[in-house]
This record gives structure tokens, C-alpha cells and sequence, in this order.
């Protein structure tokens, strides 16, 4: 009888303090960043593809930020049809998302042709759109 209270008491003291200085690790700890890895995947040609069709449309610019898409797009400068092309082929879309940035992108393309802005501008437009933008998505 006196080890069952020992051990209980001693279960007790363990769990008290795990629970106030949580010494052990199994504790979760949130991310403040969001992990949209689920809506890319790899196809036959080992290129990643951004599957935004069961995304809801109001992440679908913050799921394409944070994939490595908009990087590869850029990779492809100043070959504005190769750009063009990379970014209909790798990502898939059912929404207006995909059209919208694509005419966005058709638009900088315009203006960096025309000389209104350079490559550096050009750059930063592409992967910071302005938020009236963000908001039609």
C-alpha cells in the first residue's frame, strides 16, 4: 500500500511539473507561417505543379507566394513566352485566380517592353502585386 502511494504521489509531482515547465517533448508548438504544400505535387517530368482547384479563392495568391512557381517564372526573364508558358503549364486552376494573374503578368510585360519600368521593377511587381489586386483573388 505505502509503494501505491508513493507511485501516485510521485506520477502526480512528474505530471505538475511537465505541466509548468514543460520538460517533456511531446508539446505542439504553432507555426506562425502556413504550410500550403498539399496544393503542389510533382509531375511525370519531375516539375512541381501547383494544383489550385479545391483551394478556397481568398489563399489561392497566398499559396502561389509561397510555392516556388513564381521563382521559376521569373527564371525565365526576359523570355516573356517561356515565362508565359511556364506559368500556364504549372499551375491549374478552376477559378479566376489563374487568369487574373496571368493577365496581371501580360500587363508587366507590356510596360517592361515599353520601357516603363526595368528588370528590377519588373521583378518586384511580379512577386509583390499591389493589394487591389490581391483582393480580386
Amino acid at each position: 500500500m505505502k509503494f501505491l502511494i508513493y507511485m501516485l504521489e510521485s506520477i502526480i509531482i512528474i505530471y505538475y511539473i511537465d505541466q509548468n515547465y514543460g520538460t517533456t517533448n511531446y508539446t505542439y508548438i504553432k507555426s506562425d507561417t502556413s504550410n500550403y504544400s498539399s496544393y503542389s505535387y510533382i509531375d511525370v517530368v519531375d516539375n512541381q505543379i501547383l494544383n489550385l482547384k479545391d483551394a478556397p479563392e481568398n489563399c489561392k495568391f497566398d499559396i502561389w507566394k509561397s510555392s516556388c512557381i513564381p521563382e521559376e517564372v521569373l527564371s525565365f526573364f526576359p523570355h516573356m513566352e517561356t515565362m508565359q508558358e511556364v506559368y500556364a503549364d504549372r499551375v491549374e486552376d478552376n477559378g479566376t485566380f489563374k487568369k487574373l494573374f496571368f493577365n496581371y503578368m501580360e500587363n508587366l510585360q507590356f510596360d517592361y517592353r515599353a520601357g516603363d519600368i526595368d528588370e528590377i521593377q519588373f521583378k518586384n511587381y511580379f512577386l509583390n502585386p499591389p493589394k487591389h489586386l490581391k483582393n480580386n483573388y
